[in-house]
């Protein structure tokens, strides 16, 4: 899934929080998993966002962009920015999400030269676009 925000909670240890709506498709997934990653897309990766951010069958999305699995299992894109892979510590009831809070086991940032991508006023950006 495309996430529109995530938190860092803690640096010891080190804790993201996603929240995943629970009319979403992947929100069976995220109740049965163990794990998850957060990939942190380059600016010229919109299309990668695009592709999991509509709502529907997830199957056969991850075939189409070239990924590996992190320590957890999780799915880390191969061109990503940077990622972190967290354990699932816990769920939260959020009302019409379930908050889910990962411990970090690895974090990378795999290509720290390029500009990350970003999601603001509805339109994806790079930082020198909103400056």
């Amino acid at each position: 899934m495309t996430a529109n925000a995530v938190t860092s909670v803690s640096l010891d240890p080190p804790l993201l929080l996603v929240c995943v709506a629970r009319t979403a498709s992947i929100f069976p997934l995220f109740e049965r998993a163990g794990s998850f990653a957060v990939n942190i897309l380059t600016a010229d990766q919109h299309e990668v966002s695009s592709l999991f951010a509509h709502d529907g069958d997830m199957r056969g999305r991850t075939s189409d962009v070239p990924h590996s699995p992190g320590v957890t299992g999780a799915p880390i894109l191969a061109d990503a920015l940077a990622y972190a892979d967290c354990q699932i510590t816990a769920r939260y009831d959020g009302g019409d999400h379930s908050l889910v809070l990962g411990q970090v086991q690895e974090a990378v940032v795999a290509r720290p030269e390029a500009e990350p991508l970003l999601f603001f006023a509805g339109k994806y950006r790079g930082l020198g676009s909103i400056l």
